[in-house]
């Protein structure tokens, strides 16, 4: 790492790619395509509705459109009290179909034409629109909803709306996690993505497919001119993978890198993270599809491979997603023949304490591994490394290669790193460095200096620094990137209080905050950081203050925000 007379940095690496920001690079993470922004992903805010049917059965086509003629199917556009434009918006539709528009609030109708398929809506408030759409009585083969300057763009093929592309534009990088659908993904093949043509992105009774679709993950690169960041899904197979990566590579412009991580957070055992962790933790990548009998929970399968005794991880698939049989669920087997087995539970061999409630006949079934709790660095590694090897073949010197190591547990760190470096060393190492911790009764009677320095202090040697020692043991250098980050403090819920809660969210609301996040990236840059990618879209407190009310850096009101400016001088996207 290379630090210029004006603050700029230059990262070389083995394959000569060069990386240059001025100061830090700042990129952006996406999340849920409804809360992402407060503007809209899509010009047709009914390109993420939720689809559900009230009554009948409608007939389906490929594209998620319907022939509603014995049915009333709904359209949920519900925006989480995301603030939209002022304005007319225009709703059209092609079809037989009755369309009424149900407000959840009051709006003037400038046009009211059924019967045209056009309906008018004058919007004066900056609140929720919220609202849902009853179709019945015949077929809908295309239906929109955006506002009335923006529909000449939607008819051109644009998807994704200024504003959003204006919140999103100033970053080197876009990571797309959350639109890759990454965390607890079931996805296995590159067929699972859902494809552009289908009516939405939402929730619909009649697709299994996922994420956001690459043709819109494309366009919000090649507008703002960002490299783009890709997690893979832990299950994705090899021809997926190569798949995926050749068709956004010919999507994106070809001066736009595409960074590649094999999954997120693979080191979490949390809610939401505990079946890519435990999918590498066993080496998962050779687990056999079976099927159950869901009255008896008996295995058929001749090639299950099974003895009495063996201890198994069962997983879900992709369209089954058992509850009972949660991800990474431990169990072990009980031998019948050579083509049939039961699993009892929590290692109980006695068949009649099984309690999975088995809904479904397909299971994802993995032979665990001697020593497998010591070996998820090693599967980790040795998978990540896979999947750059694929991409690479694809992307040539497009390729980005990201292994995920993590900020708190500078063990994980060394071990990751260590055999990531063996197999074929990253270009980066993501970690996510949180600063959280529990404050106790004595805080409230401190003051807001106090927990500004103990951010400084305590956070800095505890949660960074030995781990970015660590780091450099294990790789030789600093190439650090961070995803997320940030305050995580809160309240233990057993000692939440009005008073203490609401002097913590003060704290994220002051210039104390502002001070905390200007000192956290100035130190994250001296430490080496080549990348910071931002996340936190949280608007209000949880009950025990925790994520503090941190405002999104986009948001030019907030401390977070100022704290940034500050930092980097220019570059900084604001919202309206």
């Amino acid at each position: 790492m290379i630090v210029n007379k004006d603050n700029t940095k230059e990262a070389y690496f083995n394959d000569g790619k060069v990386f240059t920001g001025k100061k830090m690079l700042l990129s952006q993470n996406t999340t849920f395509f409804d809360i992402a922004s407060p503007s809209r992903p899509f010009i047709n805010i009914l390109r993420n509705a939720a689809v559900s049917v009230t009554s009948g059965t409608p007939s389906w086509e490929s594209d998620g459109y319907f022939d509603a003629t014995n049915a009333t199917v709904r359209l949920l556009h519900n925006d989480r009290e995301m603030k939209i434009k002022t304005g007319v918006y225009v709703l059209k539709w092609q079809g037989t179909a009755n369309v009424v528009i149900h407000p959840i609030k009051a709006y003037d109708y400038v046009e009211n034409n059924p019967a045209g398929k056009i309906i008018r809506l004058n919007v004066t408030g900056r609140d929720s629109l919220g609202a849902y759409i009853a179709v019945s009585g015949g077929t809908l083969t295309d239906i929109y909803m955006c506002p009335e300057e923006w529909e000449t763009g939607l008819l051109a093929g644009t998807q994704l709306s200024p504003d959003y592309i204006a919140d999103m534009s100033g970053f080197s990088t876009i990571r797309f996690m959350d639109w890759m659908d990454t965390n607890a993904s079931p996805v296995m093949e590159y067929s699972d993505y859902k494809v552009n043509s289908f009516m939405t992105v939402g929730g619909h009774p009649n697709s299994t497919t996922r994420g956001v679709p690459l043709e819109i993950i494309a366009e919000c690169c090649n507008t703002t001119q960002s490299n783009c960041w890709i997690t893979i899904p832990h299950k994705l197979v090899d021809t997926g993978i190569i798949s995926l990566v050749t068709k956004l590579k010919q999507l994106l412009d070809s001066n736009l890198l595409i960074y590649v991580e094999l999954t997120n957070e693979a080191w979490n055992f949390g809610a939401g993270f505990s079946d890519q962790t435990n999918w590498l933790r066993f080496g998962g990548v050779a687990a056999n599809l079976v099927s159950m009998d869901p009255t008896t929970n008996v295995v058929t399968h001749a090639s299950h491979g099974m003895t009495t005794g063996d201890d198994i991880v069962v997983f879900n698939t992709p369209t089954h997603r058992n509850t009972g049989l949660s991800a990474g669920r431990e169990c072990n087997s009980i031998v019948i023949d050579v083509d049939t087995f039961t699993v009892a539970s929590n290692y109980d061999d006695a068949i009649a304490e099984i309690q999975l409630p088995i809904v479904s006949k397909d299971i994802l079934l993995y032979k665990k591994t001697t020593g497998a709790e010591d070996n998820l660095h090693k599967f980790y590694a040795e998978r990540a490394v896979e999947v750059w090897d694929l991409c690479e073949a694809v992307l040539g010197n497009q390729l980005v290669k990201v292994g995920a190591s993590h900020s708190n547990n500078p063990s994980t760190t060394a071990g990751r790193c260590a055999v990531i470096r063996y197999k074929r060393d990253a270009h980066f190492h993501a970690i996510a460095p949180y600063y959280n911790f529990f404050l106790d009764e004595n805080w409230l009677e401190s003051s807001y200096e106090s927990l500004l320095e103990t951010i400084k202090t305590d956070w800095y040697q505890q949660y960074f620094l030995d781990n970015i020692d660590v780091h450099l043991a294990a790789t030789g250098r600093h190439n650090l990137i961070c995803y997320e980050g940030g305050n995580h403090n809160s309240i233990p819920p057993n000692q939440v209080t009005t008073a203490k809660t609401e002097k913590l969210v003060g704290f994220f609301r002051s210039d104390y905050e502002r001070q905390a996040r200007n000192w956290y990236v100035k130190m994250l840059a001296n430490h080496g950081i080549v990348e910071y990618a931002n996340y936190s879209s949280h608007a209000a407190p949880t009950a025990t203050g925790q994520y503090g009310a941190m405002e999104h850096i986009r948001h030019t009101n907030s401390p977070a925000y100022m704290g940034f400016s500050e930092f980097l001088d220019e570059g900084v996207p604001k919202s309206g």
